[in-house]
């Protein structure tokens, strides 16, 4: 499904070069009115992405200092790494910066693999289907997949910058085969190893030393990512409050870009503050933006696109059916995603909001 709306994406794109944000694509659709519902939607989106990188420092700080400070300090301290990162108002930089950040994730995770290979924690347990798992967990568990498969909110101002559109279906390809594949690797041998007793993140799983090792090495993503993140709606605003000074370099033009990364990052961190473990920061945003941005809202481009021949062929009404069913998937992961999201929250799983206590939870003893 990922990969389909994402191919609707490129589509649009192609067929309406001018847009480049679902912003846009609102206002196309449902004017002033539709362009302001999403161009809110999109940035919260965002710094709910942000707060979720301030929460992976915190919990790889305590990782790796085994809670040596307050929680709350350490999610401060992340905050303000990112923030003063993010003050140079362009990105000339971000191809590296990405290539850094991919290949840090990924060495931390294959680092992480080999550590509880060695170590077999959960070897000799039984894999099988339980009965009786509560509601809120299993609908929590499809929203951390799902979010991992989210990248579509960037995908238009990401085919904006590509010098042959048509090039968007083959960075899209492999980028879908390549996720899947290394996600589909990874918790096969993870799995394998530790058995039930898998963190969240998944490095936390090794032993005490090659989880220091692996938290680390992905250190540069948690940071490198929060702050692209952050110039991204930042510069949404700045583009939009301050095009006039946009090309200038005196203060005037300066104490406005600071002051919105100021409000956007305090944000990040008030959200991260409030929802302090990350599988469940993971499953708000999910519920809360993934189910449309993902899945709903391509589906919603799709019908504008063929509104004048949904009957005209078989084929036609097959897509038809098709993409309602996806919108009816992106609708049901929001409305019974944030039920099982709030539920958990109201029930006190993970940590605890504005709380010292260490939101890393060290892995149980191997047998």
């Amino acid at each position: 499904m990922s990969m389909y709306t994402s191919c609707i994406i490129g589509q649009f794109k192609l067929l309406h070069p001018h847009v480049t944000s679902f912003a846009d694509c609102g206002f196309m659709i449902a004017g002033k009115f539709g362009r302001e519902v999403m161009a809110i939607s999109q940035n919260l989106f965002l710094i709910f992405i942000m707060a979720a990188h301030i929460v992976a420092f915190s919990v790889a700080m305590n990782a790796l200092t085994e809670h040596a400070a307050c929680t709350i300090a350490f999610m401060f301290a992340g905050c303000i790494i990112c923030g003063i990162l993010s003050l140079p108002r362009t990105l000339k930089g971000i191809s590296v910066w990405s290539y850094f950040s991919c290949a840090s994730v990924a060495i931390a995770v294959l680092v992480a693999m080999v550590g509880v290979g060695i170590m077999r924690p959960g070897v000799g347990t039984e894999a099988v289907v339980q009965q009786g798992i509560p509601i809120v967990e299993v609908v929590n568990s499809i929203l951390n997949i799902a979010v991992s498969y989210a990248g579509h909110a960037a995908y238009f101002g990401f085919a904006s910058e590509l010098k042959k559109p048509k090039d968007f279906y083959k960075s899209v390809l492999m980028t879908q085969v390549t996720s899947t594949v290394f996600y589909a690797i990874v918790g096969l041998v993870v799995y394998h190893f530790v058995g039930p007793g898998v963190m969240s993140p998944a490095l936390g799983s090794a032993s005490p030393t090659v989880r220091k090792v692996a938290y680390g090495l992905a250190m540069p993503t948690i940071i490198i990512s929060g702050v692209v993140n952050g110039s991204v709606v930042s510069k949404y605003a700045y583009t939009r409050w301050c095009r006039h000074r946009m090309h200038h370099k005196n203060l005037g033009a300066l104490i406005p870009w600071w002051l919105i990364l100021v409000v956007v990052w305090v944000l990040a961190w008030l959200i991260a503050e409030s929802i302090p473990t990350f599988s469940l920061m993971l499953a708000v945003i999910s519920a809360l933006f993934v189910g449309w941005f993902s899945y709903g809202l391509p589906s919603v481009l799709w019908f504008h696109m063929n509104r004048r021949q949904l009957t005209e062929s078989a084929q036609k009404l097959g897509l038809v059916t098709i993409n309602l069913l996806i919108l009816t998937f992106g609708a049901a992961v929001c409305f019974v995603g944030l039920y099982a999201s709030i539920k958990a929250l109201k029930d006190g799983e993970g940590a605890k909001p504005w709380s010292c206590k260490s939101n890393y939870d060290s892995p149980p003893p191997a047998k």
